[in-house]
């Protein structure tokens, strides 16, 4: 979430810039990915993301439109995103935001 190169936040403009040099490699078929927060059990504790979790669950019922993209999104629903998609062998550049994650990971996405 957030990546772009020209962000004034640091930790968004690296993501940014790291997605447009993957960009200009040239590969057949790149899919980005972008969830928001992560949400699943984890070894180490980070007191951020406590916070996050908290609010998202107080949040989530009105994340709507566009603030959909902005819901905390389970890891494994990422991944079982991720791996529907490479089933579908793709060409072309893909990003997905989180909004688009979850829709992917719990329908039938063939397109």
């Amino acid at each position: 979430m957030g990546a772009n190169a020209k962000s004034m936040f640091f930790y968004n403009r690296v993501k940014g810039e790291l997605e447009n040099a993957i960009i200009k490699q040239g590969f057949e078929g790149l899919h980005i990915f972008r969830p928001s927060l992560l949400l699943g059990n984890r070894t180490e504790q980070r007191m951020g993301e406590k916070i996050g979790v908290i609010v998202d669950k107080i949040l989530k019922p009105i994340m709507r439109g566009k603030l959909a993209a902005y819901k905390g999104i389970k890891a494994d629903t990422v991944a079982k995103a991720m791996l529907k998609v490479a089933q579908l062998n793709k060409m072309g550049n893909y990003i997905y935001p989180s909004n688009e994650i979850e829709t992917i990971a719990n329908e039938n996405y063939l397109s």
